[in-house]
């Protein structure tokens, strides 16, 4: 598990490494929804990351969807599961 104390320099040396983009969809195998999207889009930000984009047309989604690195996706659904344990 990555500190937060140094967790930004970790997820920048991870994300040189592993340049993958996916969205949430992709990474979890399926819809994130709003509310986690927009959760895991704000931990992006404090972490200094910029999201892709890439614009889906689907039966039940129209519009644009945020990618990140496979390094800070694992990151941050590693950190949530322990979260959840420890509460």
């Amino acid at each position: 598990m990555l500190g937060m104390k140094n967790g930004k320099e970790q997820i920048k040396k991870m994300n040189s490494t592993k340049l993958d983009y996916m969205s949430l969809y992709d990474y979890l195998g399926k819809p994130a929804g709003r509310i986690l999207g927009e959760r895991v889009y704000k931990e992006a930000y404090w972490f200094g990351i910029t999201p892709k984009y890439r614009f889906v047309d689907t039966k039940t989604y129209k519009g644009k969807v945020h990618l990140y690195t496979r390094a800070f996706l694992d990151y941050y659904f590693e950190r949530e599961e322990i979260t959840d344990i420890i509460i």
